[in-house]
Order: C-alpha cells, then structure tokens, then sequence
C-alpha cells in the first residue's frame, strides 16, 4: 500500500528515523509524525519504531490512545532517554501496566487514585484466557 511506510524507512512524508531489524513489517501511516526524538541507535527501541506501538490510522502516538503495550515500550524508552522532550508528557502520568495470566493477579502499583484511595483490580484464577498485558491509567479530561 503506498499509503503506508514500513517502520525504519525514509520517506519525505514520514519524521520516522533509525531502523528496526526486530519489527520488520508493521507500518505507521505515510502522514505519521513520531513526537519522540529517536535516533539511529536506540536502545531501547523507539516507540515508533515499535511493533508494539504502530497503528495503521494514526498521525502520532498519545497517551490516551495507545495499549498496555505501547505504554511498556515507551516507559523503557523514557527511562533511557530522560532527556527526551516529549518523556514527560507520558512519564508524568499515573499509569499501570502488568501482564496478567490465566491464573490471576492484581494490578496495584502506580495506578490511578481517586480522593487519595489507589485503585487495585484484582484478577480471579480464570477471568483470562491466556496471558494479557493491562493497563490503567489516569482519567482523560479534554
């Protein structure tokens, strides 16, 4: 599809930079702008240049609009390259993520609060088919 750019690739319409040889063939849209300044040797991966993170709709990466998964991607950025402009949109947000499996678990740790009470979801043994990545965040507010 020539509206579509494979990650790591240059384009004149894409700000996409560097390469990822691990996430080969998921694609962000030619119109795709990532907001984060990555660079050719990532390490962590960017989280535009993540499987994780690629959308086939999307012009950028938000907060509010993206999985568990993106959101694991971007923190192990962010903890890397805390001198990125754009880590403290994500990094200054209450958020959770955890994979929770077929046996259960809770979700406890640096999730939302309300009226200072933290927010615990419990997972009962068999809730989930399989292992699933979760997330809670913070309440979006426009």
């Amino acid at each position: 599809d020539s509206s579509q750019v494979p990650a790591g690739s240059s384009d004149s319409d894409s700000s996409l930079t560097g390469t990822s040889d691990s996430d080969e063939g998921f694609y962000f849209p030619s119109y795709f702008i990532c907001p984060f300044s990555c660079g050719s040797a990532a390490s962590p991966t960017c989280p535009c240049e993540a499987s994780a993170c690629s959308c086939e709709d999307c012009d950028t990466l938000l907060f509010h609009h993206v999985d568990p998964g993106c959101l694991q991607v971007v923190d192990n950025y962010c903890d890397a390259y805390t001198t990125d402009q754009e880590c403290p949109t994500w990094t200054s947000r209450t958020k959770s993520t955890q994979d929770v499996d077929a046996g259960g678990g809770v979700m406890n740790s640096n999730t939302p609060s309300l009226g200072g009470r933290a927010m615990q979801i419990t997972f009962p043994s068999g809730a989930l088919s399989g292992t699933t990545s979760l997330g809670a965040s913070e309440l979006y507010t426009s």
